[in-house]
């Protein structure tokens, strides 16, 4: 218990912890030169993260019981939390992802063949032999991001073609196309 003065003529009594043996009810005669009469050392410890495949954003790696400890307390846990990058090719929106593909005219009415450089370094051939039409999706499946826990199934890879047209003509390739599309 401990008297407080709260000003003229009032006094209030009041129980705090105490400052010499922190609530304890006890003090130590000789102070430990390792822990100086706290009962806890302190150390550093390296925890390490290993961030599996397929984990997405704001997914949480849990260390049970890490955090601070005390002879008067259990420890807590240690949680990080992950947080995804912005990748400058691709997108992803759950287990898929999700690219844009420049290709000239002459590859979206002739076709094209090729390869992408995936998130793990293998590459993927995106080919058509067919007439792409401006913004036209392609779905790849199973070349999205691993579903976690489920490593070998994977979501799918959607690929946007964003056609580039040619920003000027001279008279000889006007009429040529004027021909073509008679």
């Amino acid at each position: 218990m401990q008297n407080v003065n709260m000003g003229i003529g009032f006094t209030v009594q009041m129980q705090t912890t105490c400052d010499r043996c922190g609530g304890r009810g006890k003090i130590s005669s000789g102070n430990c030169s390792n822990c100086r009469g706290n009962r806890v050392q302190q150390t550093s410890k390296t925890l390490q993260i290993e961030v599996e495949r397929g984990m997405t954003d704001g997914q949480t790696i849990v260390f049970r019981g890490e955090s601070e400890q005390s002879p008067d307390y259990f420890p807590g846990d240690v949680i990080f939390y992950l947080r995804q990058m912005k990748h400058p090719l691709f997108e992803r929106k759950g287990n898929d992802l999700y690219m844009d593909m420049e290709i000239t005219l002459k590859e979206a009415i002739l076709g094209f063949k090729k390869r992408v450089k995936h998130l793990d370094n293998h590459y993927v051939e995106v080919e058509s032999n067919k007439i792409i039409q401006p913004f036209e999706v392609k779905q790849i499946s199973q070349e999205g991001m691993p579903i976690h826990q489920l490593p070998s199934v994977k979501g799918d890879l959607y690929i946007k073609f964003i056609v580039k047209m040619p920003t000027k003509l001279n008279e000889q390739e006007k009429e040529f196309i004027k021909k073509i599309f008679a």
